[in-house]
C-alpha cells in the first residue's frame, strides 16, 4: 500500500524498508508505475518540478549503506523525455520545519534562534 501527503505545491513521500537500496527502489517505482506520481501529475495538470525534488536518507544506523543519487525518467504529455538525478541531502526544510538524515532538531533549532526578534 501506499501514501503520499502533499500540501498545495509541497509533496513528501516517505518509505520504510529493510534497507536504503530498497527504498530508493520503492521510491523509483512509485513515481514510474502505471497510476504512479508521475501518471497522477500529469492527469491532474500538476507536473512535478523535477528540478526542486530533494532526497533524505534516514539509515537506522552509521554502518548502513547510503545509495547513491537517485535518478528519475519522466515522460511529458508531448512525449518527450527528462531524466533528472535527484541528490542527496543532509537537512531539508519541509513547511517550515528543518529535518536532519539523523532526525535531531539542531538545524531546525539553529534556524528558530537564527531568525528569532528579541
Amino acid at each position: 500500500s501506499e501514501k503520499a501527503y502533499g500540501f498545495v505545491d509541497n509533496t513528501m513521500f516517505l518509505f520504510t524498508a529493510p534497507s536504503l537500496p530498497e527504498a530508493h527502489c520503492i521510491l523509483a517505482d512509485m513515481m514510474h508505475h502505471s497510476s504512479g506520481s508521475f501518471d497522477w501529475s500529469a492527469s491532474h495538470n500538476s507536473p512535478f518540478e523535477l528540478r526542486k525534488l530533494a532526497l533524505m536518507n534516514f539509515p537506522q544506523s552509521h554502518r548502513n549503506i547510503i545509495p547513491p543519487d537517485l535518478t528519475l525518467k519522466c515522460t511529458n504529455l508531448d512525449g518527450s523525455t527528462i531524466v533528472q538525478t535527484v541528490c542527496t541531502n543532509l537537512t531539508y526544510k519541509y513547511l517550515g520545519v528543518v529535518f536532519d538524515s539523523k532526525l535531531r532538531w539542531n538545524a531546525h533549532h539553529n534556524k528558530v534562534v537564527k531568525h528569532a526578534t528579541w
